[in-house]
């Protein structure tokens, strides 16, 4: 018949439903070719072809990233295809069908045959190599930042327990209470390298705190080791001479160490002007400095930063030692000390010998060094050595001690930075002459002790405990009288005061100069008025 008109019958509706059946699973080859569908939020893996269903069931709970997933099936199907067999290749270059192929392209299988992959060009599509891998959606974006809340969130919950993470043996009183919820910032009372240190109040029992505010770079630095050690040397101590670490707060990208508040540290005291201390409020002091000294030795650790803003005391002169930043255990090695450490460690002005010659082979002795300074601070309320960098810090401590020699420090020529630094003129020592009438007999012959150029004869913090000076009278005696000084004394608010007082002068000055200068204009005009 003409026109392309088939009446249908049965020979022609056996090959319509032929050519159905080969196109639907022609379609199915394409789309099993092509990769699994998008998996919705929530959905679990699903069989993939080539893939048994015993592994498929695994992969649910040991699955990689979708990324890997996808990678991996486009390897699969490379390789498939690479190693078809050679009819399908020449069927795909001769545009005729393989052998057993229906006129639709259908595919009549043995049993236990596989289905070989579509050879058609149709297939073989260019977004089948650059398809992207598919995601997990999640919940609808309801800040419109593409995620990012969310992600910031989970950081917020992750850091809350990221120090109990790390160490969970030593670190247990982290509480995730907000601190501008909870305290009161009343003032800023310090600063340092590694943050800022403000008075806070508890809102509720009107307790008076230290808010350490830990100084973060960037973000994604996480939770820095500096506190992590601070944290882990506060927990271990317990000694009514050693600060205590009441709790520690995290909130977001802010930590906080909560700490004992006390009124003054040792430097911005001994810079009050109404301020006068007797034989037993210095040695009330000095006693406690060396007791929570000996303390920290006999736990083997080194404070390696002793200086007077890091002495506090409260309004009876009872001291205890603070800031924990740059402490260090000592190392130990089949049961010797075997340090190693920097040399770039302690306030300049109390940084011993040793250290300003390049050591870093040394131990509690560097503290020793700074508690012998503080005791001639307490008498001249000024300090011993008052260098600019480490240059002039060694020439100040050489002129006042005398020039090192070999017979009294036979190591120093082993040091790092001798022949550089090395003084080119002998120098006798000039501390008697400067200190033997400032300080009492026995205060002098400690502070003589302490303050050794060669480290192996200093004496021990509990040698230096059982000397003389703590035995003869006057006997220790609290400072009760601080109660009655006006005010709060650090060395943060000490020095703010002196730049307030350094700009007032100089307003003043130059205010009379301009002054001077209108009154001197207004006489020239005068004149000029006068001899015209």
């Amino acid at each position: 018949m003409s026109g392309g008109f088939r009446p249908k019958g049965p020979k022609n509706q056996q090959s319509d439903h032929a050519s159905r059946s080969s196109f639907r699973s022609l379609h199915r080859e394409k789309r099993r070719h092509r990769g699994p569908p998008p998996r919705r939020y929530g959905e679990r893996d699903s069989y993939r072809p080539g893939q048994n269903k015993s592994s498929s069931t695994s992969s649910t709970t040991t699955r990689t990233s979708e990324a890997e997933t996808a990678t991996e099936t486009r390897n699969e199907r490379n390789n498939q295809q690479e190693n078809r067999p050679d009819s399908a290749s020449s069927a795909v270059n001769s545009n005729e069908p393989p052998a057993g192929t229906g006129a639709a392209g259908g595919r009549s299988l043995q049993p236990g045959q596989k289905r070989p992959l579509p050879s058609g060009p149709a297939s073989l599509r260019k977004r089948q190599d650059t398809r992207l891998p598919v995601f997990p959606r999640g919940p609808r974006d309801r800040h419109g930042d593409g995620g990012r809340e969310r992600e910031r969130e989970r950081d917020r919950q992750r850091e809350k327990v990221v120090v109990r993470q790390l160490y969970p043996d030593q670190i247990y009183c982290i509480k995730s209470t907000k601190a501008p919820n909870i305290y009161d910032r009343v003032l800023q009372v310090g600063e340092g390298t590694y943050g800022k240190v403000y008075k806070a109040k508890h809102k509720i029992t009107g307790e008076y705190v230290a808010m350490k505010k830990l100084r973060l770079e960037s973000e994604k630095e996480g939770f820095p080791i500096t506190a992590v050690r601070e944290i882990k040397l506060l927990q271990s101590f317990d000694h009514e001479n050693v600060v205590g670490l009441l709790e520690m707060m995290i909130e977001s990208n802010q930590i906080y160490m909560v700490f004992d508040y006390l009124d003054h540290d040792l430097t911005g005291l001994l810079t009050h002007p109404e301020l006068k201390l007797e034989e037993c409020h210095r040695k009330f002091i000095f006693k406690q400095l060396m007791e929570g000294l000996n303390y920290l030795h006999k736990k083997r650790i080194i404070h390696r930063d002793i200086k007077g803003s890091n002495i506090l005391l409260d309004n009876i002169g009872r001291l205890k030692i603070a800031d924990f930043g740059l402490a260090r255990p000592m190392k130990v090695v089949n049961g010797n000390e075997k340090p190693d450490y920097t040399n770039r460690v302690i306030t300049i002005w109390y940084r011993p010998p040793e250290l300003l010659l390049g050591s870093t082979d040394y131990g509690r002795e560097v503290d020793v060094w700074g508690v012998g300074c503080l005791l001639i601070e307490l008498y001249c309320r000024i300090a011993a050595f008052r260098g600019m960098d480490e240059i002039s810090q060694l020439c100040k401590i050489f002129n006042i001690m005398g020039t090192p020699t070999l017979e009294d420090w036979p190591e120093i020529d082993r040091l790092p930075w001798f022949e550089m630094l090395k003084p080119k003129i002998n120098v006798k020592s000039k501390f008697e002459k400067k200190y033997r009438e400032v300080l009492s007999p026995q205060a002098f012959n400690l502070a003589e002790q302490l303050l050794q150029l060669n480290p192996t004869k200093r004496p021990t913090a509990e040698e230096a405990l059982q000397h003389q000076y703590f035995k003869e009278d006057p006997q220790p005696e609290p400072l009760y009288f601080l109660k009655e000084l006006k005010g709060e004394w650090h060395e943060f608010e000490t020095k703010k005061r002196r730049r307030e007082e350094r700009k007032r002068i100089k307003d003043e000055e130059d205010a009379e100069l301009a002054a001077s200068k209108a009154a001197a204009a207004a006489r020239a005009s005068q004149d000029t008025k006068e001899s015209g």
